[in-house]
């Protein structure tokens, strides 16, 4: 059995010094053929811009169904996220490539885009022939990119909108209708508030009762006070007529002359006293034909309001009818303002932006001429010494 035998340190160190000639060539020959390549590749020259995100209300417009809330940072990821697709869209490559005139297609420019993203910014880099043309296109692209992005957020309240605009013109000619139906109740039937009226109707029955009452307890008090002066007019005539008697048969020493006095005073108190029983009884009958009077006015107010009361269910339809057209205008109404604040707000605050704007690159990126061709000579020079380290261990087992 053959014993194999590594080379030593300084047979390697000899077998580079032989191969010096190699190892050299190699990493010549990298470096030239990098001088050669690198001269052929046009510069390319890199430039940047940052947005910052713009988290804005939902431009969701919805009728009755509540939208699930997210939080602030899932907000900014969903907006980042779709801001990204958007700018790595063919379509808006496409829009920037016809805008400017460039040639290629949306594909290359895409080639030459990177997006990186930080927290709440979005960095957007590009990287062209040309500084002018590398800042022109990286500003018009990301300004396709938000325009693009804000037209697709904008578009669910733009629509809502419309739909509101033509709803809300529907409803409007519901509440005319209502209104006209209920101004035809109120010249048909000559009102124009019935819960007024009615409130007017009750109370003028109330006074009108109340002044009835006042009238009867006043008759009252008339009759009770005739029925009085009657009593004393009976008592006066009866003293009277028991003072006649005893001067029919006069007694021996009495003053006949005082006795007809006296008569003729009780005949004429009985005459005072009847006539205040005939003014009160002449008042008491003229407070009951006032308080029939009030009877009657009572009854026709008492008619007037039954009639109206006939008529509230049908007034209050009529207004439960507008007052509903009229909720579900003001409702739409808001809605739409609500559309139109939104669809606003995304084209004067929009969601992204440009708080870093694409600078004028003054220096090609990437290496360029002499930088390349010491890098590939230092490759050339480190594969030849693979190279020769690697045919000295290929060798060695066949010298043994």
């Amino acid at each position: 059995m053959s014993q194999t035998v590594e080379p030593s340190q300084p047979s390697l160190a000899a077998a580079l010094l032989r191969r010096w000639w190699l190892i050299a060539l190699l990493a010549v020959a990298a470096a030239v053929a990098a001088l050669v390549f690198g001269s052929r590749i046009p510069p390319s020259y890199r430039t940047s811009t940052r947005l910052q995100v713009n988290v804005l209300d939902t431009q969701e417009v919805t009728l009755f169904t509540r939208l699930a809330t997210t939080s602030v940072n899932d907000q900014v990821g969903i907006l980042v996220s779709d801001f990204v697709d958007i700018v790595r869209s063919p379509t808006v490559a496409w829009r920037t490539i016809g805008d400017l005139g460039l040639p290629g297609d949306a594909r290359e420019l895409l080639s030459r885009l990177d997006v990186s993203i930080q927290g709440v910014y979005v960095t957007v880099a590009y990287a062209d022939a040309t500084p002018e043309q590398a800042q022109q296109v990286l500003t018009r692209h990301v300004e396709n990119a938000i325009a693009h992005y804000q037209a697709l957020q904008v578009r669910p309240s733009r629509e809502a909108g419309q739909f509101l605009r033509s709803e809300l013109d529907r409803q409007q000619r519901q509440v005319a209708a209502a209104q006209a139906a209920l101004a035809q109740f109120q010249l048909q039937h000559g009102l124009a508030d019935l819960t007024r009226e009615m409130a007017a109707l009750q109370d003028e029955l109330r006074a009108l009762r109340s002044t009835r009452a006042g009238l009867l307890a006043e008759a009252a008090r008339a009759e009770a006070a005739a029925e009085y002066w009657r009593r004393r007019t009976a008592e006066a005539e009866a003293a009277a007529e028991q003072l006649r008697t005893s001067l029919s048969a006069p007694a021996e020493g009495a003053d006949v002359d005082g006795v007809a006095e006296q008569v003729k005073e009780q005949t004429a108190q009985a005459a005072a006293y009847r006539a205040n029983a005939e003014a009160q009884e002449a008042l008491a009958a003229g407070q009951r034909a006032a308080a029939d009077a009030q009877d009657q006015v009572i009854a026709q107010r008492s008619a007037e309001l039954a009639q109206l009361i006939g008529l509230s269910s049908q007034y209050e339809a009529l207004l439960a009818d507008l007052a509903a057209a009229q909720a579900d205008y003001d409702f739409l109404r808001n809605k739409l303002t609500e559309a139109e604040l939104k669809e606003r707000q995304v084209a004067e605050v929009g969601y992204f932006e440009v708080v870093e704007p694409a600078g004028l690159p003054t220096s090609a990126s990437g290496l360029q001429g002499l930088p390349l061709a010491l890098l590939a000579g230092l490759a050339g020079l480190l594969f030849g010494v693979a190279l020769v380290l690697l045919g000295e261990a290929l060798r060695a087992p066949a010298d043994s």
